[in-house]
């Protein structure tokens, strides 16, 4: 099969296929049948150079139904993962262990757990995050007629208790119109309402974030015929004039092979303003992005043979080299980036950080060395390496993690950053804060005040050496434990019993 992926001309070079020249393809989908004319094997050359660069082969059960997925990355006749599938006698998939294929040897790094309706649907998902047979997440949902989620249920650490429930209200076909967030006692803490044109495209996204009726954040956007956003406006609330006000705004240009082209970004600081410029290969690729006006560098990009990004180079204005991301590995279900590690000018590795996704591939927490000792992790964080969490509620309790997922964090955290756009709640007992850390330390809020934190084992203390922050002590054995917590209301405290 020839792809032209946007119905215009080539984004590649002129090719054949399998030899080089055809016009206007920028992939080629190959497909192996076995003698029942069932599906057994797909290869994409992604770059239409005549060698395919990905590859599935496919084992089927009697029924003729997928039980066994072999993925090679690059096609270089080696494996690198397997997804193994558990159906039910009628086809409906329960259960998918993923597993990472190293040197001969299968290192199981994930299991998923599903339960279906009578229709096949999937109404729960479960997820064992380290495939060690402990369920790390569970969400469930309630389906309408036609199988869509009506009500989801979230307990994001797996301890019996739902964190979250999210409610959505949908058009005729299937769009999610609202969707309402609320606590485990049902009462709504954030709604997110969105406007769409004819095609179901969101052209207005509305936050309120404590559910008062105040629109905290609205996002305006513009299409064109092919669905690309050619502007946007951002606004936030300003509790002091108490309108809305325009925060940013952008406008994007695309060219004939649909393509961005530019980017500008409007402040109204105008001082701050500045623009991207976008550079491609002859295989449609992004192999750059160069900044001007406020911000003056240059981005390049390198590419694996699977078309993921391997390395980002950075080049301050007058083109010096000045450092260096490498992505080291990702989550190939969700084609998403699962490790990165900055290195400076020296090529000196500065810091590594890992990104940690739930079953549907959305990015829940981070975890970031950036001291490089060799002790491990010391920053934990709600949503991405900013602490941005895009309007999500999450919640962690430590106290309910076992042995071998607290390893996970290692010994020496300093820092845990609560999630800035959405609700993040902690739970941290003394045992546990002995355990990942050495002797404490800081829990820093966000500025939208939605934060909470539970904790026992700890005592406020009457006053903080670290400005900005109240202290909180605890001894476990001989160790002295000082937890520094951002105060100002940034962090609600509730001390348990």
């Amino acid at each position: 099969m020839l792809v032209d992926n946007d119905a215009k001309t080539a984004t590649g070079k002129l090719q054949q296929h399998d030899k080089g020249l055809a016009e206007g393809i920028d992939q080629v989908l190959k497909y192996g049948y076995n003698l029942k004319g069932e599906q057994t094997l797909l290869e994409r050359d992604n770059n239409v150079d005549g060698t395919y660069d990905y590859r599935e082969a496919y084992t089927l059960n009697l029924n003729g139904h997928v039980k066994e997925n072999l993925i090679d990355l690059t096609n270089d006749n080696n494996f690198d993962r397997k997804e193994v599938y558990t159906r039910e006698a009628d086809g409906g998939l329960v259960k998918t262990n993923f597993y990472n294929l190293v040197d001969g040897k299968e290192l199981l790094t994930k299991i998923e757990h599903y339960e279906l309706n009578a229709n096949n649907q999937r109404e729960k998902l479960q997820v064992d995050i380290l495939g060690d047979g402990s369920i790390d997440a569970i969400t469930t949902h309630d389906l309408d007629a036609q199988g869509r989620t009506e009500k989801a249920y979230f307990d994001t650490d797996s301890d019996k208790t739902i964190d979250r429930v999210e409610t959505y209200t949908r058009d005729l076909n299937g769009n999610i119109l609202r969707n309402e967030i609320s606590n485990v006692d049902g009462e709504v803490q954030a709604v997110r309402i969105y406007e769409r044109n004819a095609l179901g495209q969101v052209t207005k996204y509305e936050i309120d974030e404590g559910n008062d009726g105040i629109i905290d954040t609205r996002y305006e956007q513009t299409r064109d015929i092919q669905g690309n956003e050619l502007t946007y406006k951002l606004y936030s609330y300003n509790a002091v004039t108490k309108q809305q006000e325009l925060t940013v705004s952008a406008q994007r240009e695309f060219d004939e092979l649909n393509r961005a082209k530019y980017i500008e970004y409007s402040y109204a600081d105008s001082s701050i303003d500045y623009r991207i410029d976008y550079g491609y290969d002859e295989f449609g690729r992004k192999i750059s992005e160069t900044f001007s006006g406020a911000r003056n560098y240059k981005w390049e990009f390198l590419y694996n043979d699977d078309n993921t990004v391997k390395e980002r180079l950075d080049y301050n204005k007058e083109g010096v080299f000045t450092s260096k991301t490498v992505y080291v590995e990702y989550y190939p279900e969700f084609n998403a980036v699962k490790v990165l590690d900055a290195y400076n000018a020296k090529n000196e590795l500065v810091s590594s950080t890992i990104w940690l996704r739930d079953g549907n591939g959305v990015l829940t927490n981070s975890l970031i060395d950036s001291t490089n000792n060799g002790k491990g992790w010391d920053t934990y964080t709600f949503g991405d390496r900013g602490a941005t969490g895009i309007n999500r509620n999450l919640s962690q309790d430590f106290t309910a993690w076992g042995e071998e997922k607290l390893a996970q964090l290692g010994d020496s955290l300093s820092l845990i950053r609560m999630i800035k756009g959405g609700v993040s709640e902690l739970t941290l007992n003394a045992e546990v804060v002995a355990k990942i850390s050495n002797g404490g330390l800081r829990v820093q809020g966000a500025s939208d005040k939605n934060d909470v934190l539970n904790l026992s084992g700890f005592k406020k203390a009457s006053s903080s050496s670290v400005k900005g922050y109240d202290l909180y002590t605890a001894t476990v054995g001989e160790e002295d434990l000082n937890l520094y917590v951002q105060a100002n209301d940034s962090i609600t405290v509730n001390i348990l019993g």
